[in-house]
């Protein structure tokens, strides 16, 4: 878990681009990020959820290993449901910078087979446990967020990677 205080709150504009946005009354919001230092190379991850009124509900970070990009993505995002589904959170929203993912979710979502979405060997197993994931909500919204209205999650995804390199650095 990472102290709130170790990161800032994203920008806030007037025109609304590149802002956070409260989820919807009665929702939580779900915002994602992996970062992979090289593809594949060691990755991190990271989420934040939020209630209707922009309260911080639960944060989670970690090193995700030796990864690449796609598969850190897509890892990110079925660590969140899974937390999400432990508590109890069946109505959510799911915002990342990630096209490729939002993609992929939004496909599944609307009961596309697994084996439509990707062809990967890398990611097909990802992407057949979110399949099974998603039908768990009652529930989801997903959106495709600006980098600048996700840097909490950025951060968090960072923050992991680079505490994964520290560790290979001292064991190497």
């Amino acid at each position: 878990m990472v102290a709130p205080q170790l990161w800032k709150e994203p920008r806030r504009d007037d025109n609304g681009i590149k802002q956070f946005s409260t989820p919807t009354n009665g929702f939580i919001k779900l915002n994602f990020d992996g970062a992979s230092k090289g593809n594949p190379g060691p990755t991190g991850i990271g989420g934040l959820f939020r209630d209707d009124q922009g309260r911080k509900r639960r944060v989670y970070v970690d090193n995700g290993g030796i990864m690449s990009n796609n598969e850190t993505k897509l890892m990110v995002v079925c660590q969140g449901l899974k937390i999400a589904i432990r508590n109890g959170y069946n109505k959510l929203e799911v915002e990342g910078d990630s096209l490729m993912v939002i993609q992929a979710l939004r496909k599944l979502n609307n009961g596309t087979s697994w084996d439509k979405v990707s062809r990967s060997w890398r990611t097909s197993s990802l992407i057949q446990e979110l399949e099974s994931i998603l039908g768990r909500f009652d529930y989801l919204n997903i959106r495709h967020a600006r980098r600048e209205a996700n840097e909490v999650a950025d951060f968090l995804a960072n923050w992991g990677c680079q505490e994964l390199r520290e560790k290979m650095d001292n064991n190497g």
